[in-house]
């Protein structure tokens, strides 16, 4: 009695479960470079503002050695509040350095400014176009050190401050919670909601904004503290 030969290859109910397996196996694929492209962007997103951050730090700790207690004007030098700067003080720049109508390059005044637009820190120098220089910046406080307090307004009067502490926020906040000491952006006008809204194309995050105090907010990202070396004979001129 002849046995019956078994076929050697698949069954359609084989088939039908080797491509669900192929097919389940490049969806997780797919998946997988999907979340390590988001990884990568979000990476290098948080890379910019750690390095724009540093850079803040490093271009104002320059200025600040170089500030004087007075403009090129005779006004103030340093000025500011809780959250822009302007640092006035002598630099040597290199496109004066070939003009001859500069004076000497050793007694040139350059200024630095600072601001904050669209939850981005703004920089400017030498009365030049601003650039961005954190993104996506959550908030940033400005105070000043008169010898004895701080205070959140600086306008010269007095000479230099001592001290300037700098408290920056680059980190999600609670959702809703925004700084109560910076001023909001201007809100794009909201169309009227009626039955034909589309709910899609409205922003609805600022429906549940909770202002929050700086002494409520959550610890910041980064704090530095700068100490003006002039400041001390500056105040002990002032009458």
């Amino acid at each position: 009695m002849k046995r019956p030969v078994r076929s050697l290859g698949f069954t359609l109910f084989e088939a039908l479960v080797a491509i669900a397996l192929v097919l389940a196996i490049l969806g997780v694929s797919v998946r997988l470079l999907d979340d390590l492209g988001d990884a990568k962007e979000r990476t290098e997103q948080r890379l910019r503002i750690v390095v724009g951050v540093s850079e803040f730090f490093d271009l104002l700790q320059s200025r600040l050695d170089t500030a004087t207690a007075v403009d090129a004007d005779g006004g103030s030098g340093i000025f500011g509040d809780e959250t822009s700067l302007v640092v006035n003080g002598c630099r040597v720049l290199p496109n004066r350095l070939v003009s001859s109508d500069s004076g000497h390059p050793l007694r040139d005044r350059a200024d630095l400014e600072i601001r904050v637009a669209r939850d981005v820190l703004e920089v400017r120098e030498d009365r030049g176009a601003w650039s961005p220089l954190v993104p996506e910046l959550v908030a940033i406080r400005l105070r000043y050190f008169d010898g004895s307090d701080w205070v959140d307004r600086w306008d010269g009067s007095d000479g230099l401050p001592v001290g300037l502490e700098v408290r920056v926020w680059t980190s999600p906040w609670p959702a809703g919670d925004v700084p109560a000491w910076i001023p909001a952006a201007e809100e794009e006008d909201v169309p009227p909601i009626d039955g034909d809204t589309d709910w899609e194309s409205i922003d609805l995050r600022g429906v549940d904004r909770r202002e929050v105090r700086w002494d409520e907010a959550p610890a910041p990202d980064r704090i530095r503290f700068f100490s003006l070396l002039d400041a001390g004979s500056d105040r002990e001129a002032s009458p």
